[in-house]
């Protein structure tokens, strides 16, 4: 197990003790829990990303073959009411 050193503002580790009072764990497990969240925060915001791109990119395919077959529609409706 590693340790790291960081400097935080006097009222964030005031906040820091209060939490871990509350959750009746030390300073140092409630930093590390602090540590865990923020990294799995960002895999999952990543994950999400990476997720919605995939979906914009099949819509915009949706929207370009329903473009196609609307030009489609277009063109046999013009080719019916030609007089």
């Amino acid at each position: 197990m590693g340790r790291v050193t960081v400097h935080v503002a006097d009222s964030a580790l005031s906040a820091l003790d209060t939490e871990a009072h509350n959750r009746s764990i030390s300073r140092s497990q409630a930093v590390a829990m602090a540590i865990e969240s923020f990294i799995s925060g960002v895999n999952q915001a990543s994950l999400e990303a990476h997720n919605l791109k995939a979906e914009l990119s099949g819509s915009r395919e949706e929207v370009m073959r329903l473009r196609q077959e609307l030009s489609k529609l277009s063109d046999r409706i013009a080719e019916k009411i030609k007089p």
